[in-house]
């Protein structure tokens, strides 16, 4: 007996459902041609008795009915019938066995989705609900078959079938990427061995040494062996002249018997043949070491490419910003925007884009608000996100009125909310602040007016469509409190309540109205009032992609200096593999063995010690199926090579194992090519690490700088637990960060737990939104935040990883917006009315597409652990060798210019302008979520909410 998988639709008979809703069907239709699908492993049982399929398959059709896995009992005996047996499944090996339905017709099995009543139309429906549809149509996984005969309770197979349902979102053809990236890395760590800790070049080129002294040392050999090889006699048939036949056999008198009067007939000769285990190892090993230097040749060269893309993306991002052609021309414009005409020349190009932003992320509400205007005010203007912004403030005169203030005469100001019939709230704040962000011309004409025409003071009323400050909805408008200048304490009661126009409506009861001279007026006042927001952030943000970009291009420019080298080696190799010699030697796997040839043969012996001794170092004869290895790994790939990624990139920016399993292990254990000693699996595994820290922190590289509460870091020690028991539960991934301290000259140490679980979701064709959410709910939130917590498990982060690449679908915890905050559940840690605060979150990550891991483990270290002074290292490189600028901010507060000295990364070390709260901004892939795309320094602070972006201090010389 046999199992045999094929791929069916399964056509509901809808009229009968409605009659009893239980599942009827009415046709089975059969995939044609399941063999043109590379992603699918069908037909009959292979050796490791595994089946792939893929969720939401519908071929090369477009049919809202998708094709699922069904099976068929085939090679009975001759007194058994498919009818005798059943087949009965089950998502986990422990769990109870459900039996699937038998098509008599077509002698197969197969899984029945269940109907569901629609109340409102009050009728049964067929949906794709995860909980609803049948096994491997939409739900992605492993499940298990055992087949059974008759009643009997024992199964016929000694072993479980597997079933692997990928998600649509993984091809056959990623998981050899998978395999081949895992295979790759294992060359690279060969290659470091036994060297210091060097670039993939620099290892590439010692490979490249080695192996081109090989091939010269045994083209000698070779050649002479061409001439002269060693050959074994083997008896085959030739046609001779009958009369030198000396041997007659079966063979040769059928032979003659058959071809009668012909003067020749077949008869067996000894004949010379190469074909013999010595010249077999031989081609064998070269035909290897040419794959080997082709495929890692190809694979440092997508590396280095890939990251020259992304340097690209980032440098093109940057100069669309800013609707100009060049880094070049981009770095003259930040250094002389504020001389000559460069602000008018800026301002006709920005214009140009101008567009209505529609921003999901932002909540706004509609509103009337008094304010009162006590003074003259300083006005400027600026660009971001396809919007002109306008700003009012002004400097505080030595009375207890606000140049923009809520209170007026004593008494109390208010706004009111539209949706709410006008109900009025109180403000409690002084202090205010004014900014309108749209790209309508007319709105910041409108309001320019309006405002330079008050002479003395007075109380305006403003109509606009305003965003939100807070998720208080009793008062919405509501900031941060307000310091006391002299002692930096909080007023008690007392906010701030910025005022962010998205769309104004009017003034004092008057409407906007359009004016067609707006552009040259609103130009005019630009030429005198813009400004460029973060300008000296942009300056270093300019020179770090001109470095990264320098550095890449010095990258491919060394490895295309190894071209020539590798060309000819290769040339070399093949035109060994066409000597003479190895003409008829076959392809096949050998392994090497010391014989009597290879000891006692001048050429063959040095051969064998070159070929034999280059591979045991680079170990270029280790033989793969990759597709066999995706097979048998279909279920764990996935986890497995997340986990082998985050360790290369980890030892890529100088941590170093120091306990537990070792990396080469590892990756030799997942390839089964591991010792006896080691199981063949690396589940239940603990990798231990060591990052060097940073004891000195340098100020412009002069000066020893005492950052806040003289905290230094010794190390860090990181341990990665891989499907380890903990707390009652197995997570994929676990990590403990502890990081040694010394703080105010005492030795301490602060110690955090994280948590990632590793998910095949396709959402956006495994439900969207609602299935996210409800992974978010049912695993980061409750299974590994707040179960843990319960338990008395720390719990500081639980994330998800997956391989849908919607960034939808990315989520750091940085913010929550209404629709989050009413579908997400809360943490249980006694401050349930809180943002995220990045303790819980999800990303994509693929082949190529990696840098999101690379965010999540940076986001760990550094905002985690942020009051120790972790943003100071370099997790982009691993370096401490970093450059410190402090910098004001005019709310109290000190932000920190972070350079890398080893790989030209910049990043911002600050506060959210209104509470003080700590922020860290990278100039790409922020784990704070960025108010607007591509704009890194506009930030919403995981705690409050609001948008760091008032912490861009203008004073001094603007020059830079």
């Amino acid at each position: 007996m046999k199992l045999k998988a094929l791929m069916a639709k399964i056509i509901p008979d809808m009229e009968k459902i409605q009659s009893d809703g239980e599942f009827h069907y009415s046709e089975i239709v059969f995939l044609e041609h399941p063999e043109q699908y590379p992603e699918l492993v069908l037909g009959i049982e292979n050796p490791h008795k595994t089946f792939v399929g893929q969720s939401h398959f519908r071929g090369k059709e477009k049919s809202v009915i998708f094709y699922g896995m069904v099976f068929k009992i085939i090679d009975l005996n001759e007194d058994e019938n498919t009818g005798q047996f059943r087949i009965q499944y089950t998502p986990k090996k422990e769990s109870k066995e459900t039996v699937l339905a038998f098509d008599k017709k077509y002698e197969v099995f197969f899984d029945k989705p269940k109907p569901k009543w629609n109340r409102k139309d009050k009728k049964w429906e067929i949906t794709n609900s995860l909980d609803r549809a049948a096994i491997g149509v939409v739900n992605t996984g492993v499940f298990y078959l055992n087949v059974y005969k008759g009643d009997s309770k024992t199964s016929v197979n000694q072993d479980f079938y597997k079933v692997c349902i990928l998600p649509s979102s993984l091809s056959f053809a990623v998981y050899r990427e998978m395999i081949n990236e895992i295979l790759n890395i294992q060359k690279e760590l060969i290659m470091e061995e036994g060297t210091s800790k060097q670039s993939i070049q620099a290892a590439w080129k010692f490979a490249l040494k080695d192996i081109e002294e090989v091939v010269n040392k045994i083209e000698g050999p070779l050649l002479h062996i061409n001439k002269k090889p060693k050959v074994k006699l083997q008896e085959s048939y030739v046609k001779v002249p009958i009369r030198n036949i000396r041997k007659y056999n079966s063979k040769t008198m059928l032979n003659l018997l058959f071809n009668q009067g012909n003067s020749k007939s077949l008869s067996t000769q000894l004949t010379e043949s190469n074909d013999i285990y010595e010249n077999r190892m031989i081609y064998f090993s070269l035909m290897h070491l040419k794959s080997y230097v082709e495929t890692f040749r190809s694979y440092i060269r997508d590396k280095l490419l890939r990251k020259n893309r992304e340097i690209n993306e980032q440098m093109n991002q940057l100069l669309n910003r800013y609707r100009v052609d060049s880094i070049t021309q981009l770095e003259r414009l930040v250094r002389n925007f504020y001389y000559g005409n460069t602000r008018q020349t800026f301002y006709q190009n920005m214009i140009k884009n101008l567009h209505p932003y529609n921003n999901e992320d932002e909540e706004t509400i509609e509103v009337e608000v008094q304010l009162s205007i006590n003074n003259s005010l300083d006005y400027k203007m600026s660009f971001i996100n396809g919007r002109l912004v306008s700003e009012y403030e002004g400097q505080v005169p030595p009375n207890p009125a606000f140049p923009l203030d809520y209170k007026f005469n004593g008494r109390n100001l208010y706004y009111s909310l539209v949706h709410r019939n006008n109900k009025p709230i109180m403000i409690k704040g002084r202090k205010g602040s004014l900014k309108l962000l749209t790209h309508d011309l007319n709105q910041h004409d409108f309001l320019y007016n309006c405002l330079n025409g008050i002479k003395q003071p007075t109380v305006i009323r403003i109509h606009a469509v305003v965003l939100k400050n807070t998720y208080h909805d009793n008062d919405p408008l509501r900031g941060g409190r307000i310091k006391i200048p002299a002692t930096g304490e909080y007023y008690p009661n007392l906010y701030e309540y910025p005022l962010r126009i998205v769309k104004l409506k009017g003034i004092n009861g008057v409407r906007i109205s359009g004016h067609m001279e707006s552009g040259e007026i609103i130009e005019n006042l630009f030429s005198q009032h813009g400004t460029f927001p973060m300008r000296e952030e942009t300056l270093e943000q300019i020179k770090s992609t001109k470095l990264k970009k320098h550095n890449s291009l010095e990258q491919l420019k060394d490895l295309n200096s190894h071209e020539e080298i590798v060309d000819c080696i290769l040339k070399r190799i093949d035109r060994f593999l066409h000597l003479p010699v190895f003409k008829v030697i076959p392809f096949n796997k050998e392994q090497w063995r010391l014989t009597q040839i290879f000891i006692s043969d001048q050429h063959y012996s040095l051969i064998w010690k070159l070929l034999r001794g280059l591979d045991k170092k680079y170990e270029f004869t280790a033989d793969f199926d990759d597709s066999d290895l995706v097979v048998k790994k279909t279920d764990q790939l996935y986890e497995y090579w997340i986990l082998i990624v985050l360790l290369k990139q980890l030892t890529d920016t100088n941590w170093k194992i120091v306990g537990g399993e070792t990396f080469k292990n590892l990756i030799q254990r997942f390839l089964q090519k591991q010792k006896p000693s080691l199981p063949a699996n690396i589940e239940g595994v603990t990798i231990e690490l060591e990052h060097e820290g940073k004891t000195s922190f340098m100020l412009d590289q002069i000066n020893q700088i005492d950052l806040e509460g003289s905290v230094y870091i010794e190390k860090i020690v990181l341990k990665i637990y891989f499907n380890e028991l903990i707390g009652g539960k197995r997570p994929d991934y676990a990590f403990e960060v502890n990081v040694k301290l010394v703080k105010n000259g005492k030795s301490t140490s602060l110690s955090k737990w994280f948590y990632l679980d590793a998910k095949y979701r396709n959402y956006d064709n495994q439900g969207g939104l609602p299935i996210w959410y409800s992974d978010l709910n049912q695993y980061a939130i409750e299974k590994y935040c707040n179960h843990y917590l319960q338990k008395g498990q720390p719990s500081h982060a639980s994330f998800l990883v997956h391989p849908d690449m919607n960034t939808k679908y990315f989520y750091y915890g940085g913010y929550l917006n209404e629709s989050m905050k009413k579908a997400l559940k809360p943490i249980h840690d006694g401050n349930d009315d809180r943002n995220p605060r990045h303790t819980f979150g999800s990303f994509g990550c693929i082949p190529g597409q990696t840098i999101q891991l690379k965010t999540f483990i940076r986001m760990l270290l550094e905002y985690h652990f942020i009051q120790a002074n972790t943003p100071f290292i370099c997790f982009e490189c691993g370096s401490n060798d970093t450059i410190i600028r402090q910098k004001p901010t005019r709310m109290d507060n000190t932000k920190y210019h972070i350079t890398c000295r080893s790989c030209g990364d910049f990043w911002v070390r600050t506060h959210c302008d209104i509470h003080g709260h700590k922020l860290v901004k990278h100039l790409y892939a922020n784990y704070h979520k960025e108010e607007y795309s591509t704009y890194p320094w506009y930030v919403k602070c995981p705690v409050c909410n609001l948008v760091d972006e008032y912490n861009d201090f203008q004073g001094g010389n603007p020059c830079i």
